[in-house]
């Protein structure tokens, strides 16, 4: 146990036996913790916690929490708020590391205080704090701010180079990582077209989710019906949204993927043009070529010369 607000380091993934069911959560919850263990065959009941960041390493771990599911690994992390319920499975044949950061009751809207509020008025108010603060849970996979703090906290632990003074800075300069990739989201939501904020929300994660699909898929043929029903929306509606958001359509998002993995394939491996063309999913090597050239500056043959050379 860690500084004056008792932050808890447990590096082992809890025995699921410990949990008995409750909805308050499992017993070894405590105010501001960190949980780190592996496992090739964990599974965690449904359950509640608080507000928490998990991250998974060297192989992939499945959370399921209510009609989502959710496989994090390597490149990504999961954020989720207090009292959701979801349950913790890792099925792999080499360890997964796990890393988790819970944070407890009330700690987001004192950070958030210190972040928001003038010099003057937490000088006449120094206990007060916003309202209660609700994230948008959902997968995460190109976030500049809370991945590369949840990194360097991950690394001291690893490292041994962490010591009790510096866990509860640690925690908060977290905290406020997550507050500055909060508010990009939000102003992310921002741009799609809905009234009610909730449904500016639902929209940013059905949206996040059908690219997921095409970041997965897009060798494969995918057309504007199959993304659109990842996102549980219209073709129409989805197009819509999906530009608005990420100002390119849903097709041209799948191009740049493919070129981007031509590029890599050119650089990285032996295959001919032809077979990379059919591998990232083009049809036609006159199209392939011409949209490389387009994107790159370069065609396809004048790439693999300068890397050979």
């Amino acid at each position: 146990m860690y500084g004056s607000r008792e932050i808890k380091v447990v590096n082992e993934l809890p025995d699921p036996s410990l949990y008995d069911g409750d909805q308050s959560g499992p017993r070894f919850i405590f105010p501001n913790s960190i949980i780190r263990g592996s496992s090739t065959h964990y599974h965690f009941p449904e359950h509640t916690a608080p507000l928490a960041v998990h991250c998974n390493f060297h192989g992939i771990g499945a959370y399921d929490e209510s009609s989502s599911h959710y496989e994090i690994d390597d490149h990504s992390f999961l954020l989720l708020n207090e009292g959701q319920r979801y349950s913790i499975t890792i099925e792999s044949e080499k360890p997964v590391e796990a890393f988790y950061v819970f944070f407890r009751t009330g700690y987001a809207e004192e950070v958030y205080a210190v972040y928001s509020k003038e010099i003057l008025s937490l000088l006449d108010d120094p206990t007060s704090t916003a309202e209660k603060l609700h994230f948008v849970d959902m997968k995460y996979s190109d976030d500049l701010h809370l991945k590369p703090s949840m990194l360097r906290l991950k690394s001291l632990f690893d490292n041994g180079t962490i010591i009790a003074e510096q866990l509860e800075e640690e925690f908060s300069l977290l905290m406020g990582s997550l507050l500055r990739s909060q508010c990009e989201t939000f102003q992310q939501t921002q741009k799609l077209s809905a009234q009610r904020h909730s449904t500016r929300v639902e929209l940013y994660k059905r949206l996040q989710r059908s690219r997921e699909l095409m970041d997965s898929s897009f060798c494969s043929e995918l057309s504007l019906n199959i993304i659109a029903s990842g996102a549980c929306l219209s073709p129409h509606h989805f197009l819509r949204q999906f530009k608005a958001l990420y100002g390119i359509t849903p097709h041209q998002y799948l191009i740049q993927k493919r070129l981007a993995k031509a590029h890599e394939l050119l650089r990285n491996e032996n295959l001919t043009i032809t077979e990379i063309c059919h591998t990232i999913g083009f049809e036609s090597l006159g199209s392939f070529s011409w949209m490389f050239r387009r994107h790159f500056g370069c065609s396809p043959e004048q790439l693999r010369k300068q890397v050979i050379q």
